[in-house]
């Protein structure tokens, strides 16, 4: 079996609420990708992070999807740390969610088994 000429290595990290798209559009510009569930964020969502491996001059192709699905949005959540009798009159925090973190780094070896 031949193993694709892969010389990057892309880390997406994107709100879980926003995965599901992105995935479907870099799956349709023949992206392959591995997704690792994580934990933590600020907001509701769940994080995702993705392993994307891909030829160099495709990078402009990856940035343009993730900008396309991941933009950033403003949402209201509820502080915490209140009394549950408190709870009907929560103030709401205003935070950015949404959008993504891309890392990328050379890749000096690939092999596919």
């Amino acid at each position: 079996m031949n193993s694709p000429t892969l010389d990057r290595l892309a880390l997406l990290i994107v709100t879980e609420s926003q995965a599901n798209r992105l995935m479907k559009h870099l799956n349709r510009d023949g992206f392959q990708f591995t997704v690792i569930n994580s934990t933590g964020g600020l907001g509701q969502d769940a994080v995702i992070c993705l392993l994307i491996g891909f030829k160099s001059e495709r990078m402009q192709a990856l940035v343009e999807d993730v900008r396309q699905e991941c933009r950033p949005y403003r949402q209201f959540i509820p502080t915490q740390g209140l009394l549950p009798s408190e709870a009907g009159s929560l103030p709401l925090l205003e935070v950015q969610a949404g959008g993504a973190l891309v890392y990328t780094m050379n890749v000096e070896r690939f092999e596919q088994f």
